[in-house]
């Protein structure tokens, strides 16, 4: 979906669209209170009717997007769809009919059915996590998302003995430490270090010192048999909520699950 919020963007696309002979289908965006990008809703109808005007481009849909639909208290998300409404209504006053206008996200999607409009734009639903605590639980959702890494290595340590940068745990009595291959290059915070938990067969292991670049250490003194290539659950499921994770590093899941990196292969299942 080509966005466009302001003439610039619009002449530049319908250029690009002249000298390659294509017509590209565009979404005007309405800032109706996000601050983000878009066009003020008064001036909406002068602006569809100027990209109308431009060669190679068609006009798809028109959109906004909300700031406060996971919260309980929804007044706001109302102002801004009776905003949007009227953004729309200025575009058909200048004889432009708009195919596809759209502003729920995954909140609206639960909450507000009667904001569906033309078609709904889903985000963290996909990955079968919720919004927020203040959304109406109104559908099954599963998560559909877990983070996972082998054991690479593991050893026998003395009491007292350092893991990591800094220093920042020593054991406390005999232990024995696995590494793991994943680190902060791969969306595995440093803020996890020395707080997280992970599963390995089944039973939970601390994150044992700072987490590294491409490496962090776990604690599996107390479980046995755990050896190379076993497989250690980081999030995702019941047995480790993605919100754990998130309320470790004081944030929200939607970051948790977008921050695993572009080099951790993706293994896609039905």
């Amino acid at each position: 979906m080509q966005t466009i919020f302001s003439m610039e963007l619009a002449q530049a696309l319908s250029r690009a669209a002249v000298a390659a002979g294509k017509t590209v289908n565009v979404h005007i965006k309405i800032d109706t209170g996000m601050g983000r990008i878009g066009i003020q809703p008064q001036d909406a109808g002068e602006f569809a009717e100027a990209v109308a005007g431009l060669p190679g481009i068609q006009i798809e849909g028109v959109f906004s997007h909300f700031s406060t639909s996971d919260s309980a208290d929804k007044s706001f998300t109302y102002k801004q769809y009776y905003q949007f409404m009227e953004a729309l209504q200025h575009i058909e006053e200048k004889g432009i009919q708009i195919p596809i206008r759209h502003i729920a996200n995954s909140a609206a999607v639960l909450d507000l059915p009667e904001m569906h409009l033309d078609m709904v734009r889903p985000g963290i639903i996909l990955y079968g996590l919720w919004p927020s605590d203040e959304v109406t639980r109104s559908i099954e959702l599963r998560p559909a998302m877990k983070f996972k890494a082998q054991v690479c290595f593991a050893k026998n340590l003395p009491v007292e003995a350092s893991i990591s940068y800094g220093r920042t745990y020593f054991t406390d009595k005999t232990s024995r430490i696995a590494t793991l291959p994943v680190g902060y290059a791969d969306g595995w915070s440093r803020m996890l270090g020395n707080q997280a938990h992970v599963v390995v067969r089944g039973q939970r292991a601390p994150l044992v010192g700072r987490v590294c670049m491409d490496q962090c250490m776990i604690d599996i003194t107390h479980i046995p048999d755990v050896k190379t290539g076993d497989e250690v659950l980081l999030f995702g499921g019941a047995d480790l909520p993605v919100e754990e994770v998130a309320e470790y590093m004081g944030t929200i899941n939607y970051e948790i699950v977008c921050m695993v990196g572009k080099r951790v292969p993706r293994l896609y299942v039905e």
